[in-house]
């Protein structure tokens, strides 16, 4: 009798372990199937951003930034930046030295490279140039500011500088900022390596808009020469800021990042069914 006890009790106490052992393995289970299916969807559908680097402070340098042309990134020694010690520079030359003879790139690969229709930058009368581009997550009500300074050598050709937006839809509009014989300029100060490269600026001013809806955008930014290309012009850029709107705005979560909390909690309740069906 004395050993049918020991076996009678031996029993339950056998199958309660192998029961946590399988709840403990059904659990791990569940979590790991939540996370790949969270990782699983991350990487189809990468996470959004807003704007970054767009005071161009990061390394390298343009960072965040595609480029076409000819672009580089300027100190405090340069120009005195809007926001903290350095700022991008386009120019339309072709020669390092972003002052000399005006650059003789395709121009209609700028067209592309800014999102606009083949031909729209020729119907203008651009001949060549450069241009730094950003895409960016945003969302109904954000607010987009931007700092620039259009720099020149050019007072009689229609040297010009613009920025595109392309939103939603992939619609893209073009604004003009500035236009050699026609928008006012002064002279460069003398003190910066600016005046080494370029004789005039309409100094540095600044832009906001508002985005009416939320969405993927691209920001470009470009310089070209108009008429010719004998002389040069540049733009200087600078406090690229994207501020989230009244309703919030921001940037939405990856979906994965949704399918992960929706893993975890399935793995819990399975977990929770698992343990009261041991216990019975």
């Amino acid at each position: 009798m004395g050993g049918f006890k020991l076996y009678f009790y031996a029993a339950p106490f056998g199958g309660q372990k192998v029961g946590e052992h399988m709840l403990h393995k059904k659990m791990k289970l569940g979590l790991v199937l939540g996370a790949v299916v969270a990782l699983g969807v991350s990487a189809a559908m990468p996470a959004r951003a807003a704007i970054v680097n767009g005071s161009f402070e990061a390394f390298p340098d343009l960072t965040g930034f595609a480029t076409l042309g000819n672009t580089s990134v300027q100190g405090s020694f340069y120009k005195t930046p809007v926001d903290g010690v350095q700022q991008a520079l386009l120019s339309n030359s072709t020669s390092p030295t972003p002052g000399a003879v005006g650059a003789t790139t395709n121009i209609g690969s700028l067209d592309a490279f800014v999102n606009l229709s083949a031909g729209t930058l020729e119907g203008q009368a651009a001949k060549s140039g450069s241009a730094i581009k950003q895409s960016f997550t945003a969302g109904a009500g954000d607010k987009i500011s931007f700092s620039y300074d259009y720099v020149t050598n050019d007072v009689s050709n229609p040297d010009f500088a613009f920025f595109t937006l392309q939103g939603p839809g992939a619609s893209t509009t073009e604004s003009v900022l500035a236009t050699s014989g026609v928008t006012p300029v002064v002279a460069t100060n003398p003190l910066f390596d600016l005046s080494n490269d370029f004789n005039f600026e309409t100094g540095y001013k600044t832009i906001s808009f508002t985005l009416a809806a939320a969405g993927n955008y691209t920001l470009a930014f470009g310089v070209v020469n108009g008429s010719n290309t004998i002389v040069s012009s540049g733009l200087l850029v600078d406090n690229i800021v994207q501020t989230a709107g009244p309703g919030g705005g921001g940037v939405p979560l990856p979906a994965g990042a949704y399918l992960m909390t929706l893993g975890l909690v399935t793995a819990g309740l399975c977990s929770t069914k698992l343990r009261r069906t041991a216990a019975c």
